[in-house]
């Protein structure tokens, strides 16, 4: 058996998780140093230990997956290991038991985690890899050969930042530790400015053949945050990362997707051939304004929907499905709130509306029955929340017992919030793709919902050559 863990199915599942994280732990840092390997060890060994309630707190970690671990890490960092017999223990992965035990692990793990176990075997000879995988030996070698060639050309995905007001750092955060699925840290960056204002972006870590995401919305300040996410790109270009893929959770200027009138500008694409050219391999973003501006970019682009995440939280809050209502506050976004309304099985209604002019809007009529129901306002941007606010009153006085909104992207500008605040409105739910101010956290109507997990899923598909469109079933 394997020293300090008891002999059950759970605790060498538990133990392949932990080699797992400390092999992903390795790779993200790209550490030679032997020193600097011995710490990295311990410091992951200790960080899951905290985590996994399936270890016994009393009882050291097993001295045979750490000289595994660590022999595994140096000879990666092109040190030379000890011996592999140095790292067995009497009766140990071998033994008939024991690889039967270990087999039942493997099995019962996702198939995405078959390349880092068949690197914790790799510290095994190759007799102990074959009785574990239940195969015979002549069978093991090509199997290993091809699981640790796949993992040598992998690389893992880095996070950049920025540490700015409104872009979305508190989404980046919690993309870097999501559901211990990504496990990668933020790169450290600094973001500074000149006495001029000029924007100066330094990546402190070495992102040389990496695979790089960049978390950044162009939200206000719009233009500060556009300028930094280029910066930032053309930074990484000059420093040689093999693929970089700007993630713009809330994709500014997308509103300005077509012309309007005579002499206007077609913003959109603008900024699209700006992100290129900077440097920018892919693109990820979420509920685009209009699905057509992924046609304004001369790269991959995939646009994300939250419908998912809004249908399980209206689930959760309301329990009678048939008393619902899916709103569309406008004729344009009938195709997004049907969506929503056919996977919730609910009715649909659209307010009928008119603008005066920018930023002002006026309720011309409700085309749908709400008399009675609780009706659900499902948009992808609120601004000035002028519509939302005009909408909810109009829905209300038509008999509706109550009105919420669902909206993607809480731009929640100017007097927004006193708005949303004196309407009629129950809640408003937003999510995190733009971070929220003080005001936005501290108003009893609004609720936040995040996102990370929708993009940290994409972003850890996108790294690992899978299917994204999977996402949007």
């Amino acid at each position: 058996m394997l020293a300090g863990l008891d002999g059950d199915g759970a605790s060498h599942a538990a133990l392949l998780e932990l080699a797992a994280s400390l092999l992903r732990a390795f790779y993200r840092r790209r550490i030679a140093d032997a020193d600097d390997i011995e710490d990295l060890v311990q410091e992951t060994l200790i960080a899951v230990h905290e985590r996994r309630a399936s270890y016994d707190r009393r009882r050291p970690f097993s001295p045979w997956l750490f000289a595994i671990a660590r022999n595994e890490c140096l000879r990666r960092a092109g040190s030379r290991p000890e011996a592999p017999a140095s790292v067995r223990e009497p009766g140990g992965p071998a033994d008939g038991n024991e690889a039967r035990a270990l087999r039942g692990a493997i099995e019962g793990l996702a198939p995405g985690e078959r390349d880092l176990i068949a690197m914790l075997l790799h510290g095994l000879e190759i007799d102990g890899i074959a009785a574990v995988l239940g195969i015979d030996r002549e069978s093991a070698y090509p199997r290993m050969s091809r699981a640790l060639g796949e993992l040598e050309t992998a690389t893992v995905a880095l996070l950049v930042a920025r540490s700015g007001r409104r872009g979305c750092p508190g989404l980046a955060a919690l993309l870097g530790d999501w559901d211990g699925r990504l496990d990668v840290p933020l790169t450290k960056a600094q973001v500074r400015r000149f006495s001029d204002n000029e924007v100066f972006v330094v990546i402190e870590e070495n992102v040389r053949g990496e695979d790089v995401f960049v978390i950044q919305s162009t939200s206000y300040p719009a233009n500060d945050n556009l300028m930094e996410l280029l910066i930032c790109i053309d930074a990484l270009t000059r420093a040689s990362a093999k693929r970089i893929t700007a993630v713009i959770p809330y994709f500014g200027y997308a509103r300005q997707d077509r012309k309007t009138g005579g002499r206007t500008p077609i913003s959109a694409k603008l900024v699209a051939n700006l992100i290129t050219r900077a440097g920018a391999h892919r693109v990820l973003t979420m509920d685009l304004h209009a699905g057509q501006i992924q046609g304004f970019f001369d790269i991959p682009t995939d646009n994300l929907v939250a419908i998912p995440f809004m249908a399980k939280d209206i689930l959760a809050n309301y329990k009678n499905a048939g008393d619902l209502m899916i709103v569309s506050p406008d004729v344009g976004g009938v195709v997004r709130a049907r969506s929503l309304a056919d996977r919730l099985g609910a009715d649909l209604a659209i307010v009928d509306k008119r603008r005066p002019r920018a930023g002002e809007s006026e309720v011309m009529n409700i085309i749908g029955d709400v008399t009675g129901r609780n009706c659900i306002l499902f948009d992808d941007i609120v601004d000035s929340g002028g519509t939302l606010v005009n909408a909810a009153k109009a829905l209300m006085d038509r008999g509706a017992s109550s009105v919420s909104a669902y909206i993607s992207h809480g731009v929640l500008s100017g007097a927004a919030m006193e708005r949303v605040e004196k309407s009629v409105l129950k809640e408003l739910v937003i999510t995190d793709s733009i971070e929220a101010t003080a005001a936005i956290r501290a108003n009893d109507k609004v609720r936040i919902v995040g996102v990370a997990p929708l993009i940290g899923e994409a972003i850890r598909r996108i790294a690992n050559e899978e299917s994204v469109s999977k996402l949007f079933d």
